[in-house]
């Protein structure tokens, strides 16, 4: 909806010298500044009525940003040409706005629109452009929106977060309570002598002349949406039962949205793709570094699967494969990372950090703010009632926010390319493994309470080339455990009267004690009738939807026995609860 925004007030703000911690020195980049996004990130959050006075805020501010001298700070250059931070309390920027309308009735209409008018827009290319920029805009309601920006190169959200809980802090008990952050940059900037380089860093967190890193096209602006996914507590609890053993829920929902939007985009099932997470390094280094410590201190994990089998794998076998890439970043990993900025101390290193317009399919990228505080922010009146995300302009970024409504659950916002984001929306509260989005030209009928789909007859001549690779797994015969492997391809020619096809067909059934077992089925001009029934004794339904496109879904077996199609000899049992993997 539209809102009349007005700026009233716009000044940069400066400690007292007194206050400050900086003394005017010049600190230098740390190499996990170097790897950072080169540009500001924005936070927007909206408190009900009451809130504190703008007076109130703006003193809170100053008292907090004078014990976070480097918010206060610039950008310069050395004595040696090379990029740092200048101490120098040159001041935060301090925007003050009203809006004329209720709080409330912007947040229940579409507020997207709103949002880009809610905080500062700051210009990294400005020399003595402020590195902590804040807008206060107050509604006619007493509503209130912060909205910040700040640069990345200068604090990760972990320190942000703790930043915002200091001001917060200091604008509740009028500054007589304000915490010290750990600022020796030295602490995550310790290298070997010599330096050992362990792994390459050219290639992951840094481009080189000879990487071999992914590199991405870039989409117009205009064809990036952004996609807000609310998940219920109660949804996020049953995608942690679905996975059984113990798990974060980042790690669940990880794994969920990267199952849908890889579904959605449609991928070559022999793709690869892997998702760029980005893991907080200060529990994990030798010694490890406080973490309240005020700076840039995270690194990326990369979970790759290939698309096949992302799309059939089990959520606990996708939460393993994501555990396992987040436990590589361990010490020897961040110590090799720490001797390779030594040993490119004077190179101009550019960072693999996203850059607007970038398209980051088949892969994604995602920031947890799980663990931060930001919903917990109180400066007097309660925590905030809602997050507001500003616009993510890079394909395939996904943030996880915790709810600011209800305890439990979280909020997914993910930037999409406009012709996938349909597709998300349909499937992004389906838990099933199997579920594929339709192709709007053809959709799909419900089936099996949402957890198989099929695609709906078409009531004209169609004929249809389809491939299937069937997969039975998990089949237990007394104590012996087996998985069969049906591999069927067939072509279809359906009409309004009915259909035909011919299927030839493999099954492959390890056995543990007598080593492995192939079983061969092959049938041709089989009547439509035949395969009906076929499959309404496997699934119990009507047969799985055949289609025109790459796609999969997993059917939970009710109980059958696949036959020899050409006149029933012999065949494949399926016990109760057995699953078959559809990929067609």
């Amino acid at each position: 909806m539209a809102v009349n925004m007005k700026i009233t007030r716009k000044a940069v703000l400066k400690p007292s010298p007194e206050s400050a911690w900086g003394g005017a020195k010049k600190v230098p980049i740390t190499v996990f500044d170097r790897a950072s996004t080169d540009g500001y990130i924005p936070t927007v959050f909206a408190w009900r009525a009451p809130a504190p006075t703008n007076g109130a805020l703006k003193d809170g501010l100053l008292a907090t940003v004078a014990r976070f001298p480097h918010l206060a700070g610039r950008f310069a250059v050395d004595d040696y040409g090379r990029k740092c931070l200048h101490l120098n309390n040159a001041g935060v920027l301090v925007i003050e706005a009203t809006a004329g309308a209720d709080l409330a009735t912007v947040l229940a209409h579409d507020a997207s629109a709103h949002i880009a008018e809610l905080y500062p827009k700051a210009k990294k290319e400005h020399a003595d452009e402020p590195i902590f920029q804040v807008q206060l805009t107050r509604y006619t309601c007493g509503g209130l929106v912060i909205g910040m920006a700040s640069h990345h190169q200068v604090a990760d959200g972990q320190s942000m977060s703790g930043f915002s809980a200091s001001w917060a802090s200091a604008v509740r008990t009028n500054s007589s309570a304000l915490p010290s952050p750990f600022l020796d940059r030295g602490a995550t900037d310790n290298p070997r002598s010599p330096p050992l380089l362990s792994f390459n860093h050219r290639r992951i967190e840094f481009k080189g002349e000879h990487s071999s890193s992914r590199s991405y096209r870039v989409l117009p602006l205009d064809r990036i949406n952004n996609l807000a996914v609310h998940f219920p507590g109660e949804f996020v609890a049953e995608l942690k039962a679905g996975v059984g053993a113990p798990c974060t829920t980042f790690q669940c929902l990880l794994t969920h949205a990267w199952k849908k939007v890889t579904a959605a985009r449609d991928l070559a099932p022999d793709d690869f793709t892997q998702v760029r997470v980005a893991v907080n390094c200060r529990g994990r280094a030798k010694p490890p570094v406080p973490m309240d410590f005020f700076g840039n201190m995270v690194l990326l994990a990369f979970p790759r699967m290939q698309v096949r089998d992302l799309l059939s794998a089990s959520y606990p076998a996708v939460v393993g494969v994501i555990r396992d890439a987040i436990a590589c970043v361990d010490d020897e990993y961040i110590q090799s990372f720490v001797d390779f900025g030594e040993a490119q101390h004077d190179v101009k290193l550019a960072s693999t950090a996203a850059t607007l317009g970038m398209a980051f399919c088949p892969d994604l990228e995602v920031d947890s703010w799980l663990g931060f505080g930001f919903h917990n922010l109180d400066f007097g009146g309660g925590p905030p009632c809602a997050f507001l995300p500003p616009d993510l302009p890079i394909d395939g970024v996904m943030i996880l926010v915790p709810s600011c409504a209800a305890k439990g659950g979280a909020h997914l916002f993910v930037a999409l390319d406009n012709e996938h984001v349909e597709a998300v929306k349909q499937i992004c509260y389906c838990i099933s493994r199997w579920q594929r989005p339709p192709k709007p030209a053809s959709p799909r009928a419900n089936m099996f309470d949402s957890a198989l789909t099929g695609r709906t007859r078409r009531q004209e001549e169609t004929r249809y080339t389809i491939r299937a690779l069937l997969a039975v797994a998990l089949v237990a015969c007394g104590t012996q455990q087996r998985a069969v492997v049906l591999v069927a391809y067939w072509t279809q020619k359906r009409t309004v009267a009915g259909h035909g096809c011919a299927i030839k067909a493999a099954a492959r059934a390890p056995d543990a004690r007598n080593g492995e077992q192939r079983i061969s089925r092959a049938g041709d001009g089989v009547g439509g009738g035949h395969v009906q029934r076929w499959a309404t004794t496997i699934v119990g339904s009507q047969e799985p939807g055949a289609g025109d496109r790459e796609g999969g879904i997993k059917i939970p077996f009710i109980s059958g026995r696949w036959e020899d199609c050409c006149g029933g000899r012999g065949g494949v049992e399926f016990p109760f609860g057995s699953e078959l993997n559809v990929f067609f």
